[in-house]
């Protein structure tokens, strides 16, 4: 069933190209419009959007007008959609397109149009300069060089676009010297890092993340070429902390508890059982408390600190690699603590201090504490 027209009066009065409103089928100027579309090509339809793109190029630089640029840009997007079988034609919508994008400050996108332009036609030769001018603008100074290259061969007597390569080439020396020096100085900065990050390995240490915070605590080395470690002691009755900034690798733990336990030291304000006197001490780590990181890993995590969102997924419970409370023995340094097998430096050492024979021990060998 045809459509019913609905026209205004003042649509009646003027031929149906004119009209504001969508005559029925059934009107006789309609379907004079409808056949002269069907019997237009796709070529000649592209070269109409041409045409009208041309000129609303035209007059948004003469009136500096966006909404003729923006118009542009949809009549040569119609031409492209069109498709046209001449690719010289195609190539032009491109590259015109690419010139509106330009005006706009849609440097991508005219680099993008230049070089579907180049696809089509490479004898188009201002798509050369536009594409060469927006890489510039993108400070792509290789891509510039290339397209200016490709366009001179296509005509080497242009000297604008000669002028544009010599350009170009003197940017992209100067932005190549500035990645090497750049790049010079961050393996400068990382390779304390690295040597560190050597030394661990070398010493058959593991690190993973961190169960912890701990802030912008790490290793370092010595002039000797021995490792210092920040290492914490936990005390998992009451999940308070002390720390040693400076744990030299072959000092034992029980130097430091003798230092921090000893005659003298005042007691821990929380231990009113009087339960944390130095002989009574042990300590434990949490076996496989991290996934061990690989060198290339740990030597960038020493050079630009851990995540601020540290803490990662909780040990294992289950498995060959399950987490398990390992006894510490006192007289060992440091050094041979962390060459255990199962221990997983969970980003600097920690350590468990419970009393021997107390409840918060039974706890823990038992299980009976989380994790982390």
């Amino acid at each position: 069933m045809a459509e019913k027209s609905v026209l205004s009066s003042a649509d009646e009065e003027l031929p149906a190209l004119f009209w504001d409103t969508s005559p029925g089928e059934d009107n006789p100027d309609q379907a004079a419009l409808q056949a002269l579309d069907e019997e237009t090509t796709s070529d000649e339809k592209a070269e109409s959007f041409k045409v009208r793109g041309n000129d609303a190029l035209r007059r948004g630089v003469q009136m500096k007008k966006v909404f003729f640029l923006r118009e542009a840009l949809k009549a040569y997007s119609n031409g492209i959609a069109a498709g046209p079988e001449d690719k010289t034609l195609l190539g032009t919508l491109y590259s015109n397109r690419a010139q509106a994008h330009l005006i706009l400050g849609n440097n991508r996108s005219a680099l993008e149009d230049s070089k579907f332009a180049l696809q089509q036609d490479p004898t188009t030769l201002k798509a050369y300069f536009r594409g060469t001018r927006a890489a510039m603008r993108l400070h792509e100074y290789a891509a510039a060089v290339q397209l200016a290259q490709d366009g001179l061969r296509a005509d080497s007597t242009t000297a604008e676009l000669q002028q544009m390569l010599q350009t170009a080439e003197a940017e992209l020396t100067k932005q190549r010297l500035s990645q090497q020096k750049a790049e010079a100085e961050a393996i400068k900065a990382k390779a304390p890092a690295k040597r560190l990050a050597m030394a661990i390995c070398q010493r058959r240490w593991q690190v993973g993340p961190p169960q912890f915070h701990v802030g912008s605590r790490k290793p370092f080395l010595d002039p000797e070429g021995m490792v210092h470690w920040p290492v914490l002691f936990f005390y998992p009755e009451n999940m308070q902390s002390d720390a040693v900034e400076d744990f030299h690798e072959a000092e034992t733990l029980g130097d430091h508890l003798d230092v921090m336990f000893g005659a003298g030291s005042e007691p821990l304000e929380w231990d009113t059982d009087h339960l944390y006197t130095r002989p009574q001490l042990r300590l434990y780590y949490l076996s496989h408390a991290a996934p061990p990181l690989k060198p290339e890993q740990l030597a960038q995590a020493l050079h630009a600190g851990w995540p601020e969102n540290g803490r990662q997924e909780a040990p294992q419970r289950y498995g060959a690699k399950a987490a398990r409370w390992m006894h510490v023995e006192q007289d060992e340094p440091l050094g041979a603590v962390l060459s255990n097998d199962d221990y997983i430096v969970p980003g600097l050492p920690v350590f468990f201090i419970v009393p021997d024979q107390s409840r918060i021990q039974k706890q823990l060998l038992e299980n009976e504490l989380s994790l982390f």
